[in-house]
C-alpha cells in the first residue's frame, strides 16, 4: 500500500493493477445554516391513510 498527498493505492488479491483511493473531503469549518422545512406531514400519510381507507371498505363482511 502505498500513500500518497491526494490518496491511497491499494493493490487488491488477485489484481495486476493498484487501485486508487481519494482521502475523503475534510469537513469545512464554518457549517452553512440551511433552513430545513418542518416535517408536519409526510406526502406518504397521506396515501397509506387512504389505502387504509380503502382496504377496510373493500374488504368482504364476515
Amino acid at each position: 500500500m502505498s500513500v500518497y498527498a491526494k490518496g491511497v493505492s491499494v493493490l487488491m488479491p488477485g489484481q495486476q493493477i493498484p487501485t486508487f483511493i481519494a482521502h475523503p473531503a475534510p469537513i469545512p469549518c464554518n457549517r452553512e445554516h440551511v433552513l430545513w422545512p418542518h416535517h408536519q406531514h409526510s406526502p406518504f400519510s397521506n396515501f397509506t391513510q387512504t389505502w387504509e381507507h380503502f382496504c377496510s371498505e373493500s374488504a368482504p363482511n364476515t
